[in-house]
């Protein structure tokens, strides 16, 4: 079944990237900050649903990871007196892509047994492809150093996560 809410998603995420340069720093940690929640909520999924002890593990590492990226991002937005943004008030791109999330997650929510952990697997890397995409190209335009290598921490862990959810795909 072909999952077409994350390509949406992806078109909506590159399209946005070229209206960061506004307001940068608040609009990439904004970006980080919603990421981080979404992707927590799918490891929280994720341990009440799955059946594989990989999955299981997975999401621990996966919540474990977005809770420390996200302290990090909450504390360095304070410093810098950025206030971060809902979706909702972030513009259209960022509220559509939010309202996809949510889809996403529902549909998650519904699967049960090995279907939830195939399903699972394959939004893992779908999800951590994009945040891949999308940090390298912050990276690429953002021309605060602090910020660029707070990006650049997120973004081996959105490698490690991506290498991590094509394991799950893999015989046990």
């Amino acid at each position: 079944m072909k999952r077409t809410g994350i390509n949406a998603l992806a078109l909506g995420s590159i399209i946005s990237l070229h209206a960061w340069a506004a307001d940068e720093a608040q609009k990439i940690l904004s970006k980080l900050h919603h990421s981080n929640q979404y992707e927590i909520e799918l490891g929280k999924i994720a341990r009440e649903k799955a059946v594989s002890r990989r999955i299981l593990d997975y999401a621990e590492e996966l919540i474990k990871d977005h809770i420390d990226s996200d302290s990090q991002i909450q504390e360095f937005a304070g410093k810098k007196q950025i206030t971060l943004l809902e979706p909702s008030t972030a513009g259209f791109l960022n509220h559509l892509e939010a309202a996809e999330e949510q889809q996403m997650v529902v549909a998650l929510s519904k699967k049960t047994g090995a279907d939830f952990d195939k399903a699972f697997a394959e939004d893992m890397i779908q999800i951590h492809k994009l945040d891949k995409i999308r940090l390298e190209n912050a990276e690429n335009i953002l021309k605060q150093e602090d910020i660029r290598n707070l990006v650049a921490v997120n973004l081996k862990t959105a490698e490690n996560h991506l290498q991590g959810a094509r394991d799950l795909e893999g015989p046990d």
